[in-house]
């Protein structure tokens, strides 16, 4: 049995690669083209599976979010450009107004201003230590 460097390494060669590629191939592109502006709908309307925006979601991302979820033998993946892309994306999902959160006191600094102003969200910051962490 291949070890956890090699079965990552070529996880992506037991799916259909475009071209023969021995890998998957990145994508550069920003714009999809589509036979009729139907099918562009049908697609930002997730009726139909393809791509509208290389920002939102593309073939070379869809790719390291697969190796990803293998790597963590997880479910799924979900990979952002930025680690405040990320940060934000689980606030707006998982908070609302007026809620509190705890997070790390090695956070990017504005960050709990920028979110208490505009969202009214409570950030308690907890440092290093085993068990004897204090808020502030």
């Amino acid at each position: 049995m291949p070890g956890f460097t090699t079965t990552i390494v070529h996880s992506d060669r037991q799916s259909n690669i475009e071209h023969g590629s021995l890998h998957k191939p990145i994508h550069a592109n920003v714009a999809y083209g589509y036979d009729d502006a139907r099918e562009l709908a049908a697609v930002f309307q997730g009726r139909q599976k393809g791509y509208s925006y290389g920002r939102q979601v593309n073939p070379t991302v869809e790719a390291l979010e697969a190796k990803v979820t293998g790597m963590e033998a997880g479910v799924s993946s979900i990979c952002f450009a930025t680690g405040m892309s990320a940060i934000g994306t689980m606030l707006f999902v998982l908070l609302r107004a007026g809620d509190h959160f705890v997070s790390s006191s090695f956070l990017f600094g504005a960050f709990a201003g920028r979110y208490h102003d505009l969202f009214n969200l409570r950030e308690r910051r907890v440092g290093r230590g085993h068990g004897d962490c204090k808020c502030r």
